[in-house]
């Protein structure tokens, strides 16, 4: 009972007269006579139409855009008889997306087709088995490729082959200090908006070495978008590569695993670098020099002895020269050209007299 996405509403269970027949007995039979279960109704008539899930619903269920564009194909398809009822049932809030509702006659709509994650997995429901007709309807409007694509792109997102994914980690920052390091993960998706550090359903891992929740910072940097980082102490040194990997369930969205690694940048202390302001004063020392560093007065105290030469002397600027050797400079004469231009002359020339005979 734990995987489905509604439950029966016991107040509104409906007991009518079973009626005498030698199906009494059967399954079928006690079905249709309790009207609180969700059984399958030949008679029911409908129309098939797009649901209206809310953004949230349509991040965590993205087969719902790959529907979307066959709107036109499923109203097309018209008024088809045979669905479950579902009058007398609650679907689970946070727990389901619907992509397809049933109108029936009277114009009330019920759900016809909706998406759920189950413990840790991912469910299509579908409440008919009059589907089949998308694919052998002789309407014009409706491409005979729409029910193929339709159930592709749903097996794809169940089987988590979808492109927009839940969670996916954007960027990971290390920094090594001290024998620390510190870490930084920017992460994206719908899923952010159920990430709960206090609880046991998320485990975060950083560099082979689970972390305790309570030392990682979080900080939502905007919509389905936050920030983790903290710290851990570098037991190998010398490490080049580190990997963060992120693991959750929830009855929102199943069960996912993401992973992303770096490199482990290199720090420098500045007594390590040649032209680090320590090592300069010591050269300034060593040659007898005084050392200088730069802020705003001496900056302005250049440019203007710089302007102040300009205006004097002016500028200076060295023309370019081509130093390339030009293995085609006959084709800049105009002479050459003239030449051939007259090619054509000379034939008709020399063959004057033939020409002149035939006319």
């Amino acid at each position: 009972k734990e995987i489905l996405p509604f439950y029966l509403d016991k107040r509104k269970k409906m007991h009518s007269q079973r009626k005498k027949s030698i199906f009494s007995n059967t399954i079928y039979q006690s079905a249709q006579d309790d009207k609180s279960v969700v059984w399958f109704d030949e008679n029911i008539n409908f129309n098939i139409q797009l649901a209206s899930p809310s953004r949230k619903q349509i991040n965590l269920a993205t087969v719902y855009n790959d529907w979307l564009k066959f709107s036109d194909s499923f109203s097309s398809l018209g008024p088809i008889n045979g669905m479950h009822h579902t009058e007398n049932v609650v679907f689970k809030e946070d727990n389901y997306t619907p992509l397809l509702m049933a109108k029936r006659k009277n114009g009330e709509e019920y759900p016809l087709a909706i998406a759920s994650y189950p413990e840790k997995g991912r469910a299509i429901w579908i409440f008919t088995d009059k589907l089949w007709q998308l694919a052998m309807n002789g309407n014009g409007h409706i491409s005979r490729n729409a029910y193929s694509q339709i159930f592709d792109s749903a097996s794809q997102w169940l089987i988590r082959s979808e492109i927009n994914k839940p969670l996916t980690i954007e960027h990971l920052s290390l920094q090594e200090e001290d024998n620390n390091i510190f870490w930084t993960a920017y992460l994206k998706g719908p899923a952010t908006e159920y990430i709960d550090l206090k609880s046991k359903d998320w485990n975060i891992s950083v560099c082979d070495k689970n972390l305790d929740k309570n030392k990682i910072n979080k900080e939502i940097t905007g919509n389905q978008s936050l920030t983790l980082s903290g710290k851990i102490k570098n037991k190998k040194q010398f490490r080049k590569v580190c990997s963060i990997t992120v693991n959750a369930t929830n009855k929102a969205f199943g069960s996912l695993e993401i992973k992303s690694q770096a490199p482990v940048p290199k720090t420098y202390k500045d007594n390590d670098l040649i032209s680090s302001q320590g090592k300069l004063k010591e050269l300034a020392e060593i040659i007898g020099a005084e050392l200088y560093v730069s802020n705003n007065d001496i900056d302005f105290k250049i440019k203007t002895w710089l302007d102040n030469k300009y205006l004097e002397k002016g500028l200076i600027i060295n023309h370019e020269s081509k130093n390339k050797v030009n293995h085609f400079w006959i084709l800049d004469s105009y002479i050459l050209w003239m030449l051939i231009l007259f090619l054509p002359l000379e034939i008709i020339i020399r063959r004057w007299d033939k020409l002149f005979q035939t006319f």
